[in-house]
């Protein structure tokens, strides 16, 4: 199995600034990958689906090419240099990175508020089954898992800005390792874009 670095080095992202980076070689080129064809599919198409599939392409592409990521920056998440940091790293051989945004006719502060309570977050993602609050940074996630199982993780919340974001990790001994980042602004055309990605 190549490393990251020969992975890197084979697609061609490797070069000057690699220790800014924090994308590691595998998932770097599943980006380039994946975004160039998310981009050539949006460019097919002749309509704002489209355009917004075409600039999520290029966002891959992107993040693949220069190997940072601004989620992960904000999580302190450091694929590139896994098993380096202060144990916050996920291994990029196992991340799938999933992103999401919506617009919702309410205030950032509400929205910060309910999503801040996350006992309510199974009211609206299908697959959680329960979130119950263990402490003001601490909850216990359950989800639904393929079989009819049931995964479990404990989850503290690494930073907080009111009204504003929510990023959080699973700790250790987790069934799932993961990070998320939620983030409340306002829209253009009024209500609040809700940008939501969990590695």
């Amino acid at each position: 199995m190549a490393t990251s670095d020969s992975v890197e080095s084979r697609a061609g992202l490797s070069g000057p600034g690699t220790a800014e980076m924090n994308v590691g070689g595998t998932e770097r080129l599943i980006s380039v990958i994946s975004g160039s064809l998310v981009a050539l599919y949006g460019l097919s198409r002749s309509n704002l689906g489209g355009f917004a599939l075409a600039l999520l392409g290029g966002g891959l592409v992107l993040r693949g090419v220069t190997g940072k990521s601004i989620v992960y920056k904000a999580l302190d998440i450091d694929t590139a240099h896994f098993g380096r940091g202060d144990g916050r790293n996920l291994p990029d051989e196992r991340n799938v990175q999933i992103a999401k945004a919506v617009t919702i006719n309410r205030s950032p502060e509400d929205l910060y508020r309910y999503w801040r309570d996350f006992e309510n977050l199974p009211r609206f993602m299908g697959h959680l089954q329960s979130v119950q609050i263990v402490d003001e940074r601490r909850s216990r996630w359950a989800v639904k898992s393929p079989g009819g199982g049931t995964a479990e993780w404990l989850a503290e919340i690494v930073e907080e800005q009111e009204n504003e974001r929510i990023a959080w990790r699973s700790l250790e001994g987790s069934d799932v390792a993961n990070a998320g980042l939620v983030r409340f602004s306002p829209a253009p055309d009024g209500g609040t874009q809700v940008q939501v990605t969990i590695t």
